[in-house]
C-alpha cells in the first residue's frame, strides 16, 4: 500500500507534436515545484513516429525523470 502527502505546489506542462506525411515528432515537458527543491520533479520526453501503412507504424521515444534531492536520474527509451 502506497501513501502520499500532498505538500502542494506549481505544475507546468507544455506538449507539442508536428504531423507531416507519415511522420510525426512530439516533444513534452512537465515540472512540479513544491516549496522545497528537494521535492520537486522534472519530465522530459520526445518521440518520432513513421506510419508505413494503415495497419504498421515504427516509433521511438526517450523520457528523463528527475526528481529533486536525488543524484541520478532516470531514463526510459
Amino acid at each position: 500500500m502506497l501513501y502520499f502527502t500532498w505538500h502542494g505546489g506549481d505544475h507546468t506542462a507544455m506538449k507539442v507534436s508536428y504531423a507531416y506525411g507519415p511522420v510525426t515528432v512530439g516533444y513534452s515537458n512537465s515540472d512540479h515545484d513544491t516549496g522545497t527543491a528537494s521535492s520537486d520533479t522534472k519530465l522530459t520526453a520526445y518521440n518520432i513516429a513513421y506510419t508505413v501503412s494503415d495497419e504498421l507504424s515504427i516509433s521511438y521515444g526517450s523520457e528523463e525523470l528527475s526528481v529533486g534531492g536525488t543524484t541520478v536520474d532516470a531514463e526510459y527509451t
